[in-house]
């Protein structure tokens, strides 16, 4: 961005290996190679039991398991909690 802002744009998942690749793959392609618009990718996951993180991995995003972030603060599954917790680990001024 031109403003010097960062923006992250965060994906919770879980038990999603069907479907995760194709949609983390358009968005890097277009909104972080294509038109620059985001600066971070991230995956969050919600303790898939499949794999949606190696896949998610492959298809260029950072990505984190619920329970490695502030385990302090418990695991819940769940989209909510996946993203109230993105906020520690991503870089990003605003998070989308």
């Amino acid at each position: 961005m031109t403003s010097g802002e960062r923006v992250s744009v965060l994906v919770p998942a879980r038990n999603e290996a069907a479907t995760i690749g194709p949609l983390l793959g358009e968005l890097r392609a277009r909104l972080v190679e294509e038109v620059r618009l985001v600066d971070e990718l991230v995956a969050i996951d919600s303790l898939s039991t499949d794999a949606t993180a190696e896949i998610s991995r492959a298809a260029g995003a950072n990505v984190w398991s619920m329970s490695e972030i502030r385990p302090d603060l418990g695991v819940h599954a769940g989209k909510g909690e996946a993203l109230w917790k993105s906020q520690f680990v991503t870089s990003g001024d605003l998070l989308r």
